[in-house]
């Protein structure tokens, strides 16, 4: 019953704050949305100097699919994010991403150019 009401009282603090609840407990989430009409073959995660591996466990992310990334990198919230299609080496980054204020990305091409919208 105490855990349960401390879950609730962090979760409810991190949505006045509106932060990214998994933040508060050392990992940071969100759900990556795949409308590009691509197929993603890798994504990455950057904070700092580093690319971090492939958080694709199936190896593919379909139009249209998602999934869920998690990082347990907690020395901030922005990251950049990196996905490369199927067909291409070179990737797109989407720069400075606020992880502890995102709860979901979707991505799509416009114009020959990667955009996304983040949702709360």
């Amino acid at each position: 019953m105490k855990k349960t009401l401390t879950t609730a009282l962090v979760t409810a603090i991190c949505i006045a704050f509106g932060t990214n609840a998994l933040a508060v407990g050392g990992e940071l989430s969100f759900k990556l949305i795949n409308d590009t009409g691509k197929a993603i073959t890798s994504i990455q995660i950057k904070h700092g100097d580093k690319w971090g591996n492939d958080v694709l466990k199936d190896g593919v992310l379909a139009n249209g699919d998602s999934t869920k990334i998690i990082t347990k990198d907690r020395s901030g919230c922005q990251f950049d994010i990196r996905v490369t299609y199927k067909g291409e080496s070179k990737g797109w980054v989407i720069p400075k991403a606020n992880l502890c204020d995102i709860a979901s990305i979707t991505l799509h091409i416009r114009d020959g150019k990667l955009t996304f919208n983040a949702q709360k």
